[in-house]
């Protein structure tokens, strides 16, 4: 009879370890991906029209990508993140410039329930 619980203790010894691994599989801790410019709503609000270049770059940072052809010049913040839970957010913001100064900004403004408080502001 002894024997017999042995033996079906030895079985059962590698399931039994085996659970908490499997378990805690679920548990690793995943680290946020963050690419490109960090795109604010608070920064961004205090970009206005008019603005120089230097204002601008002084305010956001500098942008990812920066054409600067004959005619215009056009700024683009992209920016990428990846939440641990897997939650992807992107967001592209482009500045525009006449001369030396800022002409319009055009970009997709942060969903309601992140982290960044506020509404972008509408700019023409």
């Amino acid at each position: 009879m002894m024997l017999s619980f042995v033996s079906a203790a030895r079985r059962a010894l590698p399931v039994v370890l085996a659970l908490p691994l499997l378990a805690g599989c679920s548990l690793v801790y995943k680290l946020p991906i963050n690419q490109g410019n960090v795109i604010e709503n608070k920064e961004l609000k205090k970009v206005e029209v008019g603005m120089t270049p230097e204002q601008v770059e002084f305010v956001l940072g500098t942008a990812l990508v920066k054409s600067d052809l004959e005619t215009a010049k056009r700024w683009d913040y992209v920016s990428y993140y990846l939440s641990p839970r897997g939650k992807k957010t992107t967001r592209n913001v482009s500045l525009y410039f006449e001369g030396d100064a800022l002409a319009r900004i055009e970009g997709t403004a942060l969903p309601d329930d992140s982290v960044d408080e506020g509404e972008e502001r509408a700019s023409e």
